[in-house]
């Protein structure tokens, strides 16, 4: 970077001999009061250089370094500040937007548009009123019938046309102009018909395209003319609106003289009136659009932006913190793209609302009004609630008895402001500098502040800590000193905040959601163990007391603004996911997380009771990823969504897709299943019921046949472009050794009998393990088991045709002083029922004997029914009241070694039973024995359910040559927010 002295520069300048200095090393150069019009200083280095009085038209400063540089007076009209540092720059009566020279030529331009526009207004008129040739070739008689309706119908037209663009803007007219010209068609054709048989289709003809080219070129003439003037008065005043409408007449006028069939000057003078008319209300329109009112605001910011794209002075992305645009003129200004304005001075700048200020505090023209005006009026009195005001410069603002009632002043500059009486609640004021403002007498209910809240020499000799509004019932605002004879003594008040620094606070105002606090919490605790987070209140909040305050307690010097935005990321996103989700995330989350959330609606009322304490912490025992099933069936497809959460994420990833029908899944299930159960109806634990299957000699060569129909068909459906994308993100967060529990939602018992054991993807992913359920189901509160004993209800039920006596032998090994094993045999409903309802509950409820499943119509659950005995069939909703108070005892599994579980199975998780173990189809007699071996021998030494249940069922697999498919009958269903338990 080449270094040059200030008068040297001007001197090369001056004689034309040099104006690029590009990157050159000019600190604190003196260029007052010199004409420097179109020169380059790209990439220099300008700071603390003295541009005051300067004249810069079209000067480029594009990446330049211009720390506390000064513009003071400057005419910075045209010039360029791209990436510029800016930082405490100068810009006090300054002078900003388009060249003089461009003004004048763009204005020249825009005149010769508005004639264009009464051009196409005289038009409009002439095609209604004037005599064409099509209307001379009709009769005189009918001409005067004819043209009584039609020309009235047009002029009704331009009249709704004008009607519309002034209440509701142009934009919203256009609509109305199609419906119109389609209905003067219609009226056309229904006058032509009764009238004018003979030249129907010149009458139509006629009444179409004239209508249709009035109001053709009425739009165009006025959606031109308005936009013009807009622009006119963009760049002068309103003054030159008239001046437009004006020249819009001349057009008219000359249209006249050129072609004088269009305006036959006194013969039709209405014809006159309507062409000036219209001119006028484009000029209207653009007096609106330059007050910008509503629906025609759009028409000033496109004015703005054609304007601006030919020449502007031009800030994006340029670092204006600290400036100071006092006084300056900023009309037709880019102030985008990045650009940054913390804690930019504005006060009294003028023409603001003429420069593009998109994705800027300043596009708000509540924002803009107050930041250039620095006071509140008593009409503004609520306008400031909630607005998002980081990094704006208040300083010395006049906002006495203002409402910012939830407003964010994070990093603003309220140095010396008079907040006097101001209604600060819920004011975010990290890094905020109060340094010498007034208090006295504000509200702080619940505002933020933290250790880089500048607040020295506050002026403060009293605060209210609630805000109280007229029909509260408590009318205790809660001042600050107690007393109302003392005030704060000087410096008191600072140390009477002095805890609030390390205190965050977590609003929650709109449909509080404790689950979604709950985990948002545990998030944050776990991301920044730094802070020591420690919940110190939990307050109910708002008129209805239906708002939630968490306070938390931080380490100092922790960012409380970081920790809050964390905070809010992550609870905002949980409230977009489906409650189903919500509830997942609950259970398989650890205990911490259950406590919040119980203790948090215990405080809104939602629940009676919190559950009591645990000195355990459940943890998730492998990754999960749940499918959930609905909206369709197999022949018509599925809405499907998926939830993958590898273990090691904080959060879950949420996919949603579309499954495509598979009739022919459906099909080859059912064949599949009608072979199977006439080989197995013998020997299985199936009820005996009058609708067995009766079919026999069966070939096991066509049901192994029907067997891979299925699956190739199964797998087939799971290779749609939808489901290869679920299947492709599975593969992306997991590896082939990760243990992987698949939760299969869904109220189909169809797709809980496929054989998803032999989905493809288990070729890679041995470990991955299947559960079923119907829906994500809320956790009641169950108070801790007190038993010292696992205890097991074992009901052995009608055993004609089966031998389940080696099912008892086989749970007689299981007791122990650990565990109590209670054996039913073939009991009665009420001895079932009084036993289910033991005091002292159960762990576990086994049942061995018949069971079959009735079949439900569309989405109804199927109907499943045990034997009792050879007398009782019994369906679990007949039970309810009993289950329901077995699970409040801790009933956390049902096992059912017996035929056709899927109904029982589905019935029992309505009643939630956390988990069910089941046999889809008929189970022969010696596999439901083998099974139930191999399943205790696993979980009974501790293994997880979902692993000793994989393990029984994979050794089913070394008997498949007697029992064909026996390793494809145990499932397990399970309320998906449970984590399977372990012995």
């Amino acid at each position: 970077m080449s270094e040059i002295n200030a008068s040297k520069v001007v001197q090369l300048y001056s004689h034309n001999c040099r104006r690029n200095f590009v990157g050159i090393q000019l600190s604190k150069g003196d260029f007052s009061y010199q004409n420097l019009s179109g020169i380059d200083f790209s990439g220099a280095d300008l700071q603390g250089t003295n541009f005051t009085g300067a004249t810069l038209r079209g000067a480029k400063f594009a990446q330049a370094q211009m720390v506390t540089t000064s513009f003071r007076g400057a005419d910075i009209r045209g010039a360029t500040f791209v990436d510029a540092n800016l930082k405490k720059t100068d810009f006090t009566q300054a002078t900003a937007g388009i060249r003089p020279v461009l003004k004048v030529i763009l204005s020249c331009v825009l005149i010769l548009l508005a004639i264009i526009s009464g051009v196409a207004h005289g038009h409009a008129s002439g095609i209604t009123f004037s005599d064409t040739p099509l209307v001379s070739s009709l009769s005189t008689v009918a001409y005067q019938h004819y043209f009584l309706v039609p020309r009235s119908v047009m002029l009704s037209a331009l009249a709704i046309f004008a009607t519309v663009s002034i209440w509701n803007g142009i934009g919203n007219s256009m609509a109305a102009i199609a419906l119109t010209v389609t209905g003067i068609f219609l009226v056309a054709t229904v006058v032509a018909l009764v009238f004018f048989k003979d030249t129907l289709w010149n009458v139509v003809d006629y009444a179409l395209w004239g209508v249709a080219g009035s109001m053709a070129w009425a739009t165009f003439g006025t959606v031109t003319l308005a936009i013009n003037a807009t622009m006119l008065s963009v760049l002068g005043s309103t003054i030159l609106i008239p001046l437009a409408v004006l020249v819009a007449g001349l057009g008219t006028l000359g249209l006249s003289i050129i072609e004088p069939d269009f305006l036959t000057s006194w013969q039709h003078p209405e014809a006159w009136g309507v062409a000036f008319f219209l001119n006028g209300l484009g000029g209207y329109l653009a007096w609106r659009a330059y007050q910008a009112q509503p629906h025609f605001r759009w028409m000033r910011r496109l004015a703005v932006f054609i304007i601006t794209a030919i020449d502007s002075t031009n800030f994006s992305r340029a670092n204006l913190s600290e400036a100071d645009f006092t006084g300056a003129t900023l009309g037709l200004v880019k102030l985008t793209d990045q650009v940054c304005l913390q804690q930019t001075g504005f006060y009294q700048a003028k023409k603001l609302e003429h420069a593009r200020l998109h994705d800027t505090y300043l596009n708000d023209p509540i924002v803009r009004k107050l930041l250039v005006e620095k006071r509140v009026e008593r009409e503004q009195f609520c306008q400031f609630d909630s607005l998002n005001l980081q990094g704006v410069n208040l300083q010395e603002a006049t906002l006495i008895g203002g409402s910012f009632v939830g407003t964010d002043f994070s990093h603003a500059n309220l140095q010396g402001a008079d907040l006097s009486q101001a209604n600060l609640t819920r004011v975010q004021l990290d890094s905020a500098l109060l340094t010498g403002a007034t208090l006295t007498g504000a509200t702080i209910e619940g505002w933020s502040i933290t250790h880089r809240t500048q607040l020295h020499g506050v002026a403060c000799e009293h605060v209210f800590m609630k805000w109280v509004n007229p029909g509260d019932a408590d009318q205790n605002p809660l001042r600050k000193p107690d007393s109302y004879r003392e005030i704060f003594k000087e410096g008191e008040f600072v140390d009477f905040i002095q805890p609030l620094f390390t205190t965050l606070d977590l609003y929650h105002t709109q449909d509080v959601d404790p689950r979604a606090i709950a985990i948002s919490y545990k998030h944050l605790e776990e991301s920044y163990p730094e802070a020591q987070l420690d919940i110190v209140a939990i307050e109910k909040r708002g008129r209805q007391k239906e708002q939630v305050l968490l306070r938390v307690e931080t380490t100092q010097g922790s960012d409380l603004s970081e920790l809050s935005d964390t905070y809010l990321e992550t609870y905002n996103q949980l409230r977009q996911l489906p409650k189903n989700s919500l509830l997942l995330l609950v259970a398989e989350q650890n205990f911490q997380i259950n406590l919040l959330t119980q203790r948090i609606q215990s405080m809104l009322g939602q629940v009676k009771k919190a559950t009591a304490s645990s000195d355990t912490t459940p943890k998730r025992l492998s990754n999960l990823v749940v499918f959930t099933f609905t909206h369709g069936d197999l022949n018509q497809g599925f809405s499907m969504s998926v939830l993958i959460w590898p273990h090691q994420s904080q959060l879950p990833e949420i996919v949603t897709s579309h499954l495509p029908p598979a009739a022919a899944v459906n099909e080859a299930y059912h064949n599949w299943s009608q072979l199977y159960r006439a080989i197995y109806s013998d020997s299985s634990r199936i009820s005996f019921s009058t609708e067995a299957n009766e079919i026999r000699n069966i070939s096991l060569l066509e049901l192994e046949n029907c067997a891979l129909q299925l699956v190739q068909t199964f797998n087939h459906w799971l290779r749609s472009d939808a489901f290869l994308k679920i299947s492709d993100k599975l593969r992306e967060k997991f590896t082939a050794s990760d243990e992987i529990r698949i939760v299969v939602q869904t109220k189909s018992a169809e797709v809980c009998c496929l054989p998803w054991q032999s989905w493809n993807f288990t070729e890679s992913y041995p470990k991955v393990e299947f559960a079923f359920g119907q829906s994500f189901t809320n956790l009641s509160s169950r108070p801790t088991s007190a038993r010292k004993q696992r205890r097991i209800l074992a009901v052995l039920g009608n055993s004609k045709g089966i031998d389940i006596r080696a099912d008892q032998a086989l749970l007689e090994e299981l007791s122990n002083p650990a565990i109590e094993v209670i054996f039913l045999h073939e009991p009665t409903r009420q001895e079932f029922h009084d036993v289910l309802r033991d005091a002292q509950g159960w762990d576990i409820l086994y049942f061995a004997g018949h069971s079959e499943t009735g079949h439900g119509k569309g989405y109804e659950i199927p109907s499943g029914t045990i034997q009792l005995n050879a007398f009782d069939h019994l369906q679990f909703s007949e039970l309810r009241f009993a289950l329901t108070k077995a699970v409040d005892q801790g009933l956390q599994l049902a096992i059912f070694n017996s035929c056709d579980g899927v109904g029982l199975a589905q019935q029992l998780e309505t009643l939630q039973i956390p988990q069910v173990v089941v046999m889809k189809e008929l189970v022969p007699d010696p596999i439901a024995r083998l099974f139930l071996q191999n399943f205790l021998k696993a979980f009974a030494v501790g293994e997880p359910l979902q692993i000793a249940l994989r393990e029984a069922r994979q050794q089913l697999e070394c008997v498949q040559d007697r029992f064909p498919y026996a390793s494809w009958l145990p499932l397990l269903f399970q309320n998906s927010a449970e984590e399977p338990g372990v012995w």
